[in-house]
């Protein structure tokens, strides 16, 4: 017998990597008809749209035993489904859209050309709020996927592939914050290949070198995220006047070190700057390289007093004021 699938409603817009939910609705095709009790499986997934036709991108199916499932007096009966939509998605610059589809099959069928397939509307997919690195993982990986299932040369293909693990290997001591600017380096640097080196002259590398560019965001908001986070205390700055005087004052975050500095004892600012310990902890705790070397630059001035507190405190109020926007772009 054939069944009546159809979408009531459904999770849009959905987060890439988050879970989404479907609930349908399955009743006999024509009024009067009985649903039977036989077994039958409803499967639901998630697709992407190309002009050459559609990709499935989830093997995660759920399928509902029609005879386990309590019928109504009339009619039909809800199904529900949950999807994990796939980070992949973020970086299909060239799908048209995505959407939801499902279809029956009897108990342990496959799909076959008869059947019916419902396609809900487009879905608007979105970048979580927040950066994982699971997510990064996934991106990479489906990168180097696309390099290594496309038409390139072996030679050149084997190249950007193992490029790209270089990079899937770094992602593992991303906690490290000098591995955190060795990977954005590395992805720079990779990007500037594919948009330069011999794999250009290849139609997917233009692509290609777009998707390394969001990566490269995605990582530049985790960066950013982490940066700002609060430092364990025992990681805090501690504040001296000179050798053995501390202050008494310490920083647990960059936001923390910004708002000490305005009020700390001049002493400490005279004491710290020269010796670089600002420089060490920014980069060794913080991992913003950026912000140490901008302070680098303030050292080398030698400014007396006050004119290197307000020099210090306007290039970490311009860097913290970087790094928020970053870390709350989507």
């Amino acid at each position: 017998m054939d069944y009546d699938l159809k979408f009531l409603r459904y999770t849009n817009p959905v987060v890439a990597g988050s879970r989404a939910e479907l609930v349908m609705s399955l009743s006999p095709p024509s009024v009067g008809t009985e649903l039977v009790s036989e077994a039958i499986d409803v499967h639901a997934g998630f697709q992407g749209s190309y002009s050459w036709g559609d990709l499935p991108y989830t093997e995660h199916i759920e399928r509902v035993k029609f005879h386990e499932t309590p019928l109504p007096e009339v009619g039909g009966i809800e199904v529900s489904a949950g999807l994990d939509v796939p980070f992949k998605t973020l970086i299909e610059f060239d799908c048209e859209h995505f959407s939801y589809y499902a279809y029956v099959t009897p108990e342990g069928g496959r799909l076959t050309p008869e059947a019916q397939v419902i396609i809900s509307e487009p879905v608007d997919v979105r970048a979580p709020e927040t950066v994982t690195r699971e997510e990064l993982n996934a991106l990479l990986t489906q990168l180097r996927w696309l390099v290594e299932n496309s038409a390139l040369s072996k030679k050149v293909k084997q190249g950007l592939a193992a490029a790209v693990e270089v990079q899937i290997e770094t992602l593992d001591k991303l906690d490290d914050p000098i591995n955190r600017r060795v990977l954005r380096e590395s992805l720079d640097s990779f990007s500037k290949e594919l948009e330069s080196g011999r794999a250009r002259r290849y139609h997917d590398a233009k692509l290609w070198a777009r998707q390394m560019r969001f990566i490269v965001s995605r990582l530049q908001k985790l960066q950013a995220t982490r940066i700002l986070e609060k430092v364990p205390i025992d990681k805090a700055f501690r504040f001296y006047a000179g050798i053995g005087s501390y202050t008494g004052v310490d920083a647990e975050s960059l936001v923390d070190f910004l708002e000490k500095l305005a009020t700390i004892d001049i002493r400490a600012l005279e004491f710290h700057l020269p010796r670089k310990d600002f420089e060490n902890w920014i980069i060794a705790v913080l991992g913003d390289a950026e912000l140490a070397g901008r302070l680098a630059r303030i050292r080398e001035k030698g400014l007396p007093g006050e004119d290197l507190r307000r020099t210090v405190l306007n290039i970490l109020n311009e860097r913290y004021a970087e790094l928020q926007r970053i870390s709350s772009e989507t």
